[in-house]
């Protein structure tokens, strides 16, 4: 498992496929550990097969990374809207538009398409990329996920599998 925390990311093997998938999160904050605890799961099912990559949120230094694969998912927690009874989302993810980042651009405040324009404008490509939320219902501090939530995680995994040609 590859956690971006260096000033620069290196990864020593061959990557036989063109798919990256974050998993995002605080594993002491409940419901926010859910895409920790969905890569983890990946990681340990793919053996190889792709990169899986824990991280706290987007950074600087996924630009580098992600431009090197042609398609990327993020796994994170998702804040529904109130009366929604989705277990999760899966909406595509674009690239800031140049412009956004001009003039107003601070590593403090970075969002995925943020980290995607970075990509495409730093080293000239931009994945594919697409964000699948799985609905939280506590940021308690815990270790484990709320039991709601660890039920949208199982769903939300077969998803994930399908979408990554694992199912």
């Amino acid at each position: 498992m590859k956690t971006v925390a260096s000033s620069r990311f290196t990864t020593t093997r061959a990557m036989p496929s063109d798919l990256v998938v974050i998993g995002v999160g605080n594993t002491l904050r409940e419901d926010d550990g859910v895409g920790i605890a969905l890569i983890r799961r990946l990681e340990a099912l793919a053996a190889g097969r792709m990169e899986c990559v824990e991280a706290h949120g987007p950074d600087l230094l996924h630009a580098e990374l992600i431009a090197r694969f042609a398609r990327l998912i993020v796994i994170d927690a998702w804040v529904s809207e109130p009366g929604s009874t989705d277990d999760f989302v899966c909406t595509p993810l674009a690239p800031a538009p140049a412009t956004a980042l001009v003039g107003r651009f601070t590593s403090h405040v970075l969002d995925w398409p943020g980290v995607l324009a970075l990509a495409r404008d730093v080293y000239g490509r931009a994945p594919t990329a697409e964000l699948l939320g799985v609905a939280a219902s506590s940021f308690d501090f815990a270790e484990q996920l709320s039991a709601p939530c660890a039920e949208r995680a199982e769903r939300a995994w077969r998803f994930l599998l399908a979408r990554v040609g694992l199912a």
